[in-house]
Formats: C-alpha cells, structure tokens, sequence
C-alpha cells in the first residue's frame, strides 16, 4: 500500500526515522562505508553557486543511535569523487580530479587515491596519496590479512568536464586506458603502499565498480560497455572469466551478489544520470534498471530476470545508483537500492525472474531549487545492522538554497528484518562472509578457487570472540577498570579502548584494560568498545553499555 505524508511518497512499512543535513551545510553526499558504530559520508567537490558543497572528502558519524546520527569527525580536501573504503582505522579515498597531492591547492596534476588514518577522529591525517592512471572514480578492498595488507583495486577511466578540464593526456585516454589499478596498502605500515599491477581489461576503457565476493573468491565488474566476471585466486591478478553484454544496459555502472554468490546483479546509470531521460514505470524497456544473472558457473553468466523502477520521475537524475543486500541466513535475498530522484527502494529477488518491490520511500526536500517534481537525488542506499542509510546528492548545487537532504535513515516493517544478520562492518563493494558461517563452495566450473568451503587465513570469522568484563573498584575516589577476558591472551596483539566515542587507550602487551576516573555522582551512561586485533590479521569490536547505577554499582 501507498503513504503520502506531506510531501513524502512511500510504501506503509517504511518509515524515516532520521534525517542529518548540518543545518543545510552537508551537501552533495556519494558513497558510503560502515566500521562498527561508524559511518562514512563520500563528499563531492562540486559546484560554483554560493551553497555549492566544500572541498571533498567525507564526514564520520556515529550511528550507535541510528534516529540520532551525530558527526564526530571529518576530512576535507580538494578532490572529486570521494568514494570510500574503511579497514580498522584506515580510509581508502579516490580522487578523479586533477588537484594538488596535499591537499594545498584547488588546482594542481595529481589525482588516484589517498590512504587516511583516523584513529583520532578529530584529526583525520594523510599517510599515503597514491597516483594512478585516470585518477580513482571508486575503488574496492580486498583483504588479504593472512599477508597483513590490503589490496585495492582503483577503478577509473577517461573523463571529460569538470573531472578532467585539462583534456586526454598520454596515460589516460579513450584510445589506451584498457586497464584498472591494483594497490597494495600494508596494515602495519600503510605509508609504504605501493602500486603493484596494472591489469587489462580487454575492450572497454575501464571500469566503473567492482564487487569482490570474498566466499567464491570471485568479483563482479561493471565496467562501463559490459560486466565481467573476475577469479580472483590471485588477488592481485584478477583473470577475467566472462563478459557480460546487454544491448539493454546503457552504462554498466554497479554490481552486488546475492548472499550465497549464484546471483549478480547489475546496475544501469541511464546516461550517466546527467543525461537519464527520468523513470517511467511500465514503459517497454528495461534502460536505467537492475539486470539478474545466475553466475553460478562463474564463466557462464545466464540473464534470469530485469527490474526497473514502477513509479514514474520525469526528472534527469532517475535511475538505478548504488545498492547492497541485505545479509541473512535464509534462503530470501533482498535488495536495497537508490535511484537518485527515484530515491530508495527495496526488493525481493529470491526468484530473480520475478524480482519484486517490498518498500520504497521518497522524501521530500526543503526546497525546489530548480522546480523539478521533487529534489530528493539518494546517492547511495543501503542496508546496515536493521536500518537503511540514504546519503543524498543535491540535484542543484550552484543554487542560492541553504537547503539539502543530507543523510536520511529509515526503519522497515517487515518480516524480513527479523532474519537479517548483524555485521561488524560494511564496505558495501566487498561482500565478506557472514559472522559465525563458513564460507560457500567455490563455482562449477570455469573457476579455480582456494580449498572450496574453507576461509581464507585471517578471515572474518576464523576467531573466537572475545568478550569485556568490568572490574569492581574498591578505591575511595571514584575509578573504573575495564579489562579484556575471554579470549586467550597470547593471540591478542592490540586493544583500543573508547569510551563514548573517544579514544582513550591503546594497549599492545598485557594486561588489556583501562582505568577511567569518574566525576561522583555521575549521570552519563558510558558506551564502552573495545577494537582487538588478533595474531591472525583479524580484528574484533566488543561493546559494553553501562548505565549511571551500574557504574555506581561497580559492576
């Protein structure tokens, strides 16, 4: 059934519960990605108009309370794009607009990715900018913990305007940029990234996204003129297996599996979205919508269904974006995905024949700059621990408007919530395998994978969890000592301990615990978490919320 509240068109079941804006100052939102209780923002730099967004980067919130987010820290710097991957404390940040390398000028030759710690929220730093050919439109981890690194696949290739002013040059042009970037990034010194291989592609001049499916050890490219099917045995080799060519598909723009890999999807940017007609629910063709293909012969792919938005939005800006799926353990697979002006839809595709609308929401904006329908533009919607985040792209950012959309949250009524699983973590274009499950069984044929239904060494999930007990303290003036317990020692490396979302003490050797002095009588409610890297390249995030009479209480 339809609502219409003021404004807002949406689906009865689903319901915004937030929405963060900065006053208006938070414009022009990209991509996003989750550590814990943290989100990441993509910014862009864009626009000339008195409101037009700030120079790049993004914006941390903290999303424990996900009706309350609240900013906790940021970083800017020149660049466009700003397309996020987060591992522990590290940001993989691309940048696919010629700018100066530290961040001192608007204008300059370098672009590719910077590597950015942000172990200290309020002062996010620079470790690593890493050139690479085209710049980095978006880019995908891949972790490759039993070698303590990461490997980051740089997508890019040939832009005009506003991303390239300067015009084609010798490394980056229509006629030679057949390949993507692949970077190393190790944890234990991500200063030394380096950049280790520049992989063919074959016809198309690069590639727009990639989605790693770490369980089949498999990636589904979209890559502009097609998708591609990735082996990813070697990871820093990617072996293209299969080619996807649609002549319904405009741009192959994004790609997602379904939770057991035999089903990826693609995603069609109509026109790039600058130059998308708009959506017009029930017309013939399938431009701008999502594409389901069994991959369960990696080498194979077969088109099993399409879905396009059922709405109509006359609108340049309306067609399939970004999107995840939500992680469970049934048999069901849900989409979440955004549609810029389409906003946000949820879909069922356990039969990806029939795929079929289960919720949609598209609110309204402050204002109508341009006096378009609505101006609600949802860069990037995804499913994340029992919500779903929508980070919004203003349509008209040269506009004298103060107004923006921001970020939006929304809660879903629906029984598929109850079976989805809780992650510690999020980059939606590296599809881990879920906590506590074993990996599936590689690809029939095509595809040769590491020992099929084990994990990779250092997976997620390959530890046992750790668990925070709280000492009583006996001392007159009032303390708190948080101890880790549980896990054997000997495989605990580091513990960072933050209390209320600040860092207060990082321990490499036992014992792993931290004292905290406390105002008596104290009100606050203490949101202790602990982040414990193990031998193995793992990492765990254990919480503990404590409230006024249990820290009184001592227990």
């Amino acid at each position: 059934m339809q609502a219409s509240h003021g404004s807002e068109e949406h689906s009865e079941n689903m319901t915004r519960i937030a929405n963060y804006s900065d006053g208006g100052k938070y414009r022009v939102g990209t991509d996003m990605a989750f550590w814990g209780d943290l989100a990441l923002l993509g910014t862009l730099d864009q626009g000339t108009g008195p409101n037009a967004s700030p120079p790049g980067g993004f914006r941390m919130m903290d999303v424990s309370d996900a009706s309350a987010p609240r900013e906790v820290g940021r970083f800017t710097c020149w660049g466009d794009q700003s397309d996020v991957s987060v591992w522990e404390d590290l940001v993989v940040l691309s940048v696919d607009k010629p700018t100066s390398e530290d961040c001192s000028a608007q204008s300059g030759s370098w672009e590719g990715i910077r590597i950015i710690d942000i172990s200290d929220r309020s002062k996010p730093r620079i470790v690593k900018s890493l050139a690479t050919d085209c710049g980095s439109h978006t880019n995908t981890i891949y972790p490759d913990l039993a070698n303590r690194r990461l490997i980051v696949y740089v997508l890019s290739y040939p832009l005009a305007g506003r991303y390239n002013p300067a015009g084609a040059t010798a490394s980056c042009n229509a006629q030679r940029h057949r390949k993507i970037s692949v970077v190393s990034v190790p944890l234990d010194d991500p200063a030394g990234a380096g950049l280790i291989g520049t992989p063919n592609v074959g016809e198309t001049i690069g590639c727009h996204d990639v989605t790693v499916f770490l369980p089949r050890n498999v990636a589904g490219a979209a890559c502009l003129t097609e998708s591609q099917m990735w082996d990813l045995s070697d990871p820093t080799q990617p072996k293209v297996v299969a080619r996807i060519r649609n002549p319904q598909i405009n741009i192959h723009h994004s790609t997602i599996f379904s939770n057991d890999g035999r089903t990826l999807v693609v995603g069609d940017e109509l026109g790039g979205a600058a130059a998308s007609p708009g959506c017009f629910g029930g017309d013939a063709n399938e431009l701008g919508g999502l594409f389901f293909y069994d991959v369960a012969d990696a080498a194979a792919p077969r088109l099993r269904g399409t879905y396009k938005l059922p709405r109509t939005k006359v609108s340049e800006f309306c067609t399939a974006h970004l999107f995840n799926v939500v992680p469970m353990r049934s048999d069901s697979d849900i989409l979440v995905s955004s549609w810029y002006t389409g906003a946000t839809s949820v879909l069922d595709f356990t039969d990806p024949s029939k795929p079929a609308e289960l919720a949609h929401y598209i609110p309204s904006d402050p204002v109508s700059p341009d006096e378009q329908e609505t101006e609600a533009a949802a860069w990037a919607s995804y499913w994340y621990n029992g919500h779903v985040f929508a980070n919004n792209f203003d349509e008209d950012v040269n506009s004298v408007s103060t107004g923006s959309r921001g970020l939006d949250v929304f809660r879903i009524d629906h029984a598929f919530t109850r079976e989805a699983v809780r992650l510690d973590r999020l980059n939606p274009q590296l599809q881990e395998a879920l906590p506590g499950a074993p990996q599936q069984p590689g690809a029939a044929g095509g595809v040769q994978l590491p020992a099929a239904g084990s994990p990779p060494r250092g997976a997620p999930g390959s530890s046992r969890r750790a668990r925070l007990r709280l000492v009583r303290n006996r001392l007159r003036v009032g303390r708190l000592r948080i101890e880790l317990r549980g896990t054997p020692l000997k495989r605990v490396r580091a513990v960072a301990f933050r209390v209320n979302g600040r860092l207060v003490r990082i321990d490499r050797k036992r014992p792993f615990r931290v004292t905290l002095r406390l105002r008596a009588p104290t009100r606050r409610v203490l949101r202790i978490k602990a982040r414990v890297r193990l031998a193995d390249g793992s990492t765990r995030t254990l919480r503990r919320t404590l409230t006024p009479r249990q820290v009184r209480g001592g227990y």
